[in-house]
Protein backbone atom coordinates (compact mmCIF):
# COMPACT_ATOMS: atom_id res chain seq x y z
CA UNK A 1 0.00 0.00 0.00
CA UNK A 2 1.53 3.55 -1.04
CA UNK A 3 1.74 6.36 1.91
CA UNK A 4 -1.47 8.22 0.36
CA UNK A 5 -3.16 5.08 1.27
CA UNK A 6 -1.71 4.44 4.08
CA UNK A 7 -2.11 8.04 5.59
CA UNK A 8 -6.12 8.00 5.04
CA UNK A 9 -5.99 4.59 6.76
CA UNK A 10 -4.20 6.23 9.62
CA UNK A 11 -6.39 9.08 9.65
CA UNK A 12 -9.32 7.48 9.41
CA UNK A 13 -8.40 5.13 12.40
CA UNK A 14 -8.21 8.37 14.77
CA UNK A 15 -11.98 9.38 13.62
CA UNK A 16 -10.91 11.67 10.41
CA UNK A 17 -12.98 11.58 7.69
CA UNK A 18 -10.07 12.32 5.25
CA UNK A 19 -9.60 11.06 1.38
CA UNK A 20 -6.11 11.21 0.10
CA UNK A 21 -4.79 11.04 -3.22
CA UNK A 22 -1.45 11.36 -5.07
CA UNK A 23 -1.49 14.28 -7.51
CA UNK A 24 1.98 13.46 -8.37
CA UNK A 25 3.48 12.84 -11.70
CA UNK A 26 6.68 10.74 -12.11
CA UNK A 27 9.36 12.64 -13.74
CA UNK A 28 8.05 16.07 -13.05
CA UNK A 29 9.57 18.53 -11.85
CA UNK A 30 8.71 21.74 -10.08
CA UNK A 31 8.06 23.60 -12.88
CA UNK A 32 5.47 21.05 -14.51
CA UNK A 33 4.11 20.92 -10.74
CA UNK A 34 3.45 24.59 -10.31
CA UNK A 35 1.78 24.24 -14.31
CA UNK A 36 -0.92 21.53 -13.59
CA UNK A 37 -1.63 22.71 -10.15
CA UNK A 38 -4.52 23.95 -10.10
CA UNK A 39 -5.79 21.33 -12.70
CA UNK A 40 -4.33 18.81 -9.76
CA UNK A 41 -5.88 20.49 -6.71
CA UNK A 42 -9.34 20.36 -6.65
CA UNK A 43 -11.67 23.00 -5.03
CA UNK A 44 -12.51 21.67 -1.56
CA UNK A 45 -9.25 20.22 -1.07
CA UNK A 46 -8.03 21.74 2.88
CA UNK A 47 -4.32 20.22 3.13
CA UNK A 48 -1.87 19.60 0.38
CA UNK A 49 1.46 17.73 1.29
CA UNK A 50 3.80 19.00 -1.03
CA UNK A 51 6.76 16.48 -1.88
CA UNK A 52 9.15 17.98 -4.31
CA UNK A 53 11.95 15.35 -5.39
CA UNK A 54 15.63 15.31 -6.44
CA UNK A 55 13.76 15.52 -10.22
CA UNK A 56 14.90 19.56 -10.12
CA UNK A 57 18.29 18.55 -9.74
CA UNK A 58 18.19 15.46 -12.12
CA UNK A 59 17.17 17.68 -14.83
CA UNK A 60 19.43 20.19 -14.52
CA UNK A 61 16.81 22.57 -12.73
CA UNK A 62 17.52 23.24 -9.49
CA UNK A 63 18.19 27.23 -9.79
CA UNK A 64 13.89 27.59 -9.98
CA UNK A 65 13.36 25.06 -7.00
CA UNK A 66 13.21 26.92 -4.19
CA UNK A 67 11.14 29.90 -6.03
CA UNK A 68 8.56 27.40 -7.82
CA UNK A 69 8.13 25.82 -4.20
CA UNK A 70 7.47 29.34 -2.76
CA UNK A 71 5.16 30.19 -5.66
CA UNK A 72 3.10 27.13 -4.82
CA UNK A 73 3.24 26.89 -1.49
CA UNK A 74 1.77 30.92 -1.69
CA UNK A 75 -0.81 30.07 -4.16
CA UNK A 76 -2.45 27.11 -2.42
CA UNK A 77 -2.05 29.35 0.98
CA UNK A 78 -4.26 32.02 -0.80
CA UNK A 79 -6.84 29.69 -1.84
CA UNK A 80 -6.86 28.56 1.92
CA UNK A 81 -4.92 25.18 1.69
CA UNK A 82 -2.82 23.89 4.15
CA UNK A 83 0.43 23.22 3.09
CA UNK A 84 2.61 20.30 4.48
CA UNK A 85 6.30 20.58 2.71
CA UNK A 86 7.74 16.85 2.23
CA UNK A 87 11.01 17.45 1.42
CA UNK A 88 13.28 15.16 3.13
CA UNK A 89 11.89 11.62 3.56
CA UNK A 90 14.92 10.37 5.01
CA UNK A 91 13.52 12.17 8.05
CA UNK A 92 10.97 9.82 8.10
CA UNK A 93 11.87 6.61 6.45
CA UNK A 94 15.61 5.24 7.05
CA UNK A 95 18.04 4.20 4.45
CA UNK A 96 17.65 0.64 4.64
CA UNK A 97 13.65 1.14 3.87
CA UNK A 98 14.91 2.37 0.23
CA UNK A 99 14.09 -0.18 -2.51
CA UNK A 100 17.88 -1.23 -4.76
CA UNK A 101 17.56 1.99 -7.24
CA UNK A 102 18.52 4.19 -4.27
CA UNK A 103 15.59 6.40 -4.84
CA UNK A 104 12.56 4.91 -3.46
CA UNK A 105 11.10 3.20 -0.45
CA UNK A 106 10.12 -0.61 0.31
CA UNK A 107 6.55 -1.21 1.67
CA UNK A 108 8.17 -0.29 5.19
CA UNK A 109 9.46 2.82 4.41
CA UNK A 110 5.78 3.55 2.89
CA UNK A 111 4.41 3.08 6.55
CA UNK A 112 6.89 5.05 8.03
CA UNK A 113 6.31 7.93 5.68
CA UNK A 114 2.87 7.89 6.65
CA UNK A 115 3.23 7.40 10.25
CA UNK A 116 5.95 10.31 10.17
CA UNK A 117 3.59 12.56 8.31
CA UNK A 118 0.15 11.96 10.21
CA UNK A 119 0.67 13.68 13.32
CA UNK A 120 1.45 17.25 11.00
CA UNK A 121 -1.30 16.22 8.74
CA UNK A 122 -3.77 15.97 12.11
CA UNK A 123 -2.19 19.39 12.93
CA UNK A 124 -3.44 21.12 9.92
CA UNK A 125 -7.01 19.68 9.73
CA UNK A 126 -7.59 21.06 13.11
CA UNK A 127 -6.04 24.27 12.14
CA UNK A 128 -8.26 23.73 9.14
CA UNK A 129 -10.87 23.29 10.59
CA UNK A 130 -10.86 26.13 13.13
CA UNK A 131 -10.25 28.50 10.32
CA UNK A 132 -13.51 27.61 8.54
CA UNK A 133 -15.53 27.28 11.22
CA UNK A 134 -18.10 30.12 12.18
CA UNK A 135 -16.65 33.21 15.04
CA UNK A 136 -18.50 32.50 18.16
CA UNK A 137 -20.55 35.35 19.64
Amino acid sequence: MRPPAQLEALLRAKGYDAHVSNAGVPGDNTDGMLHRMNAAVPKGTQIVILQVGGNDARQGLGGDTAANVARMTSELQARGIKVILLDKLGAYAPESTRDPDGQHYNAQGHAAIAAGLLPQVIAAARSANESAAPAAH
